[in-house]
């Protein structure tokens, strides 16, 4: 268990251009909103409102843990709730947010508190 202080979880509104997804992808919203691995991963927990049954965790986690760079990403079904972790120097978090939403699960995500459980 970790004695850091828990991250507040950010709210999202997806169907953003490209510009504005980019934001995910800046240092600072990285450093405060994700937990960096010493080996250049990060890990973060998003909220997926829109996952209604078994077949939508299948989905996501089938699509979004196929990608490359992507080296985990579980839902819990119960609380909606996804663990990410990924390899910054092969696929963007912006890149992931917009496969979540291409798969058509929800247009609301929350990012953040840093991957703990």
């Amino acid at each position: 268990m970790s004695t850091s202080p828990r991250r507040r979880t950010s709210k999202l509104q997806f169907g953003l251009d490209d510009s504005a997804l980019a934001f995910f992808d800046s240092k600072s919203f990285l450093e405060n909103n994700c937990s960096p691995g010493a080996d250049g991963t990060f890990t973060t927990r998003l909220s997926l409102d829109g996952v209604h049954c078994a077949a939508c965790v299948w989905l996501n986690e089938r699509h979004v843990g196929s990608l490359p760079g992507v080296i985990e990403f579980t839902v819990n079904y119960a609380t909606h709730r996804a663990r990410l972790k990924w390899d910054d120097s092969q696929i963007h978090l912006s890149d992931i947010l917009r496969e979540i939403t291409a798969i058509g699960s929800s247009e609301e995500r929350r990012v953040g508190e840093g991957g703990r459980s």
